[in-house]
């Protein structure tokens, strides 16, 4: 089950038969016998945080906005709203919540479609209903927004539309976003680049192992691709397979109209200026972008997970008190 994200591994384990809820704040599991091996108790027990706050956020989202999501709903602070990458998985700022500043509560905006309602076509239409949902949260600003690579765009489009509502919007800040129209390259180029990525990371991570471990990383590969392949098959995924080609077609086809106001882009480090990805473009369509920088080494798939999802909150701590 290796790459999978929680919601998707909730479903996988549905399918086998593997009921989980919460009780007393602890995660219990019931499993037809044989399907809770070691291997199964140990993703449980790695996943463990991430399923408690998928299982107990269930009730309070019966009275909350569908697609607002509590990751961290604590604190006196104004909200963050951040809307995830083209997957729709709002556990992407996990960790991000966690070493945030408490008081600070944190939401994530989960994208239309999930629930095999109609996925919007466009980026406008995808905003529109995020705004609504947001605004069900709280009618009124300031508002502080947050969008995750291909979500930036979302993120953007939205903060445009609550401007344009005649509401503040404080921050809009955007985690590794390329500018949209970086998604107009061919499918094979974008392949290409995936690939050369995917071949630079795979080279470091080797380089810093011994053989032992340079064997047992190429398995954990390999099972991880192995499941995706599964995964793709699973019709229960469907609507979220449904939703990445929306999002990733609606973001190739938008084309960003002016923001009066401030844009914060947080880099995964200075190399990805360079990537391909364009983040210097979002000057062309706000009216100020302010640049925060990661430590050498990180790339955009890596910024919120761990080891590197502190040194990136702290960048947004430093977008967000600025």
């Amino acid at each position: 089950m290796t790459g999978q994200t929680t919601a998707e591994l909730l479903s996988t384990l549905r399918e086998q038969g593997v009921r989980l809820w919460v009780e007393d704040e602890r995660l219990k599991c019931e499993a037809p016998p044989g399907v809770l091996d070691d291997a199964l108790q140990a993703r449980l027990a790695e996943r463990k945080s991430e399923l408690l706050a998928l299982l107990a956020n269930t009730t309070v989202r019966r009275a909350a906005p569908r697609s607002v999501v509590p990751l961290q709903p604590h604190g006196d602070l104004p909200a963050l709203f951040a809307r995830p990458g083209h997957n729709g998985d709002v556990f992407c700022y996990r960790h991000l919540s966690e070493h945030i500043d408490p008081n600070r509560p944190v939401y994530a905006v989960e994208p239309c479609g999930l629930d095999g309602s109609p996925v919007p076509d466009t980026v406008e239409d995808m905003a529109r209903y995020e705004v609504e949902q947001i605004r069900m949260a709280q009618p009124e600003g300031p508002y502080y927004l947050a969008g995750y690579c291909a979500g930036g765009a979302i993120a953007f489009e939205s903060a445009r539309q609550l401007a344009a509502a005649g509401q503040e919007v404080a921050r809009v800040v955007l985690f590794g976003s390329p500018f949209p129209t970086v998604y107009r390259e061919s499918k094979a180029r974008l392949y290409a680049r995936s690939l050369s990525h995917r071949a630079r990371r795979h080279t470091d991570a080797l380089r810093q192992g011994s053989l032992k471990q340079d064997v047992e990383y190429i398995r954990d590969r390999l099972r991880g691709r192995a499941t995706a392949a599964a995964m793709r098959l699973d019709s229960s995924l469907a609507s979220r397979r449904r939703v990445e080609n929306a999002t990733v077609d609606a973001v190739r086809r938008y084309t960003p109209l002016h923001y009066d106001g401030r844009v914060d882009v947080i880099f995964p480090s200075e190399a990805w200026r360079e990537s391909g990805d364009r983040p210097d473009d979002w000057k062309l369509v706000a009216a100020q972008v302010v640049e925060h920088v990661g430590p050498p080494g990180v790339d955009g798939d890596d910024m919120l997970r761990e080891p590197h999802a502190r040194a990136t909150t702290a960048l947004l701590e430093e977008a967000l008190n600025d």
